[in-house]
């Protein structure tokens, strides 16, 4: 529809250490934010947000 918007932004942060010559620690941050803008008055405009964090091990030959 006419005049409907959105909009998203990622905030992503990445580390890694090396613990053997073979094996890395690894650790990830991803921070998204979203927003829903519609001008139809039955339509909330809406937020979001979302985090993700991960953390492993990493093999590498």
């Amino acid at each position: 529809p006419a005049d409907f918007k959105s909009q998203s932004h990622t905030l992503s942060l990445f580390a890694e250490r090396l613990l053997v010559p073979t094996v890395f620690l690894v650790a990830g941050y991803d921070r998204q934010w979203y927003a829903i803008a519609s001008p139809d008055p039955t339509l909330d405009n809406q937020k979001y947000d979302n985090t993700i964090a991960t953390i492993g091990v990493q093999y590498s030959y």
